[in-house]
């Protein structure tokens, strides 16, 4: 074992120790299992968490397979730790619950399969300008009592757009914002299924999954000043942004 580093045998050796019971799971055809401790811990996945997917075992099994005892590449190695970091840490669900965007967030988390009561979820939904938060497409009420999302997976956000005047964002609404950006990057990195959920889908909630993982957004936020938000979120949680408001439409020549 000599060059090889202490968490790489302790992971050799708890792996090898379960294969067979993994083995006889995947081979039984059963779709979800109660799986032990420290397995889920060892693959990175949350310990809080009791059913895991057959896909996720296979998958995790497989990849960690091949890192720890196959002739892997260093090339192979790389791409299978990413793999592994796109099974194990699921693409964050974006989206809106207004008329016109909740259907696409419906289809998504029916693909899902979310329950608002499940503990392998974490749905983080912002109000709109009246501090309503439509919960309807989880299953929930539409209302500005909060007390009515007691015992389900959905927190609320009390973050409107930012404004002119004295609906910019001062450093308290810019710190909540970062707070939050922080808050869903560890779930996602602790193996929860994360939604961000906004009225129109358009900023807000793009803004937290494009802080996070731009790379699987399509577009940026459509307000200019909440992607200056993000910006300032990768620019050391820059508070110098603060009052944070749209910038004024720009004249035509000859106005």
């Amino acid at each position: 074992m000599a060059g090889v580093c202490e968490d790489t045998v302790r992971l050799r050796g708890l792996l090898s120790k379960r294969a067979n019971g993994v083995h006889e799971f995947l081979a039984s055809g059963e779709t979800r299992a109660r799986m032990p401790v420290p397995l889920p811990e060892v693959l990175g996945i949350s310990a809080e968490a009791d059913y895991y997917e057959l896909t996720l075992l296979q998958k995790t099994y497989a990849v960690w397979h091949s890192l720890f005892f196959g002739n892997a590449t260093d090339d192979e190695r790389a791409r299978h730790r990413a793999e592994f970091d796109r099974i194990d840490r699921p693409e964050i669900i974006q989206g809106g619950v207004s008329a016109g965007a909740r259907g696409a967030l419906k289809k998504r988390l029916a693909e899902c399969n979310y329950r608002k009561d499940s503990k392998d979820w974490r749905v983080h939904l912002f109000g709109n300008t009246h501090g309503v938060f439509d919960g309807r497409v989880f299953g929930a009420p539409m209302t500005s009592d909060l007390h009515a999302f007691n015992g389900t997976n959905i927190h609320c956000i009390h973050l409107p757009d930012p404004g002119r005047g004295e609906n910019a964002w001062g450093e308290d609404r810019l710190g909540t914002f970062y707070n939050l950006v922080d808050g869903v990057k560890n779930e996602k990195n602790s193996g929860y299924k994360t939604v961000v959920a906004c009225v129109a889908g358009k900023n807000r909630s793009v803004a937290i999954k494009y802080a996070i993982e731009p790379e699987l957004c399509s577009e940026k936020p459509l307000c200019e000043a909440v992607c200056r938000a993000v910006e300032g979120y990768h620019n050391n949680r820059d508070m110098d942004l603060a009052p944070l408001a749209p910038k004024p439409p720009k004249r035509s020549h000859g106005q």
